[in-house]
């Protein structure tokens, strides 16, 4: 069973400031100030739930991941899950 990440709510607005990007989150009226890798997942973040595999073929098409770049990845998507800019589920099982 595979994870997966959606935003609810109103997107995000976003400026970048040369590797940061600020982020302001209307839904909690937050601002963050992200690194490249978690501000290039949530670009591509939407409200339909979408597994690792997902999102990274959203940004770089059918690409096989070595397991650093998928520890990489998972620790930047939970990174965004603990600032509440997207929500991480477990499909259930039937």
């Amino acid at each position: 069973m595979q994870r997966r990440w959606r935003r609810s709510g109103p997107a995000p607005f976003t400026e970048e400031f040369g590797s940061v990007c600020a982020v302001f989150d209307p839904a909690s009226g937050e601002t963050h100030f992200l690194t490249e890798l978690p501000s290039l997942l949530l670009s591509v973040i939407d409200d339909r739930a979408a597994t690792l595999d997902t999102l990274v073929e959203r940004l770089a098409g059918a690409a096989a991941l070595d397991p650093q770049a998928r520890i990489q990845l998972l620790s930047a998507m939970e990174y965004l899950v603990a600032a509440e800019l997207v929500e991480s589920t477990v499909p259930e099982v039937d």
